[in-house]
């Protein structure tokens, strides 16, 4: 099984339905095992856990992008 794979496929199902991003905050392990069959509890958890991370990490890089760019519109660069 490639753990991977899984946070990759289940972070871009996410980011393209606002429902079920609002379901996984909820509820993660539970959404995870509803969109990857045969996890047992403790895979699910982890996965679980590399999702958020991947949602965090790409909401912090998106932050960055809109603070830089308020900056170079305040020097007008």
């Amino acid at each position: 099984m490639d753990i991977k794979a899984i946070i990759e496929k289940i972070v871009n199902k996410l980011k393209g339905s606002p429902d079920l991003l609002g379901k996984f905050k909820s509820d993660p392990v539970n959404t995870v095992k509803g969109l990857v069959g045969g996890l047992d509890d403790d895979a699910a958890s982890k996965v679980a856990e590399g999702v958020s991370a991947e949602l965090d990490a790409e909401g912090i890089a998106d932050k960055a992008k809109g603070v830089l760019g308020t900056i170079k519109g305040i020097f007008g660069k």
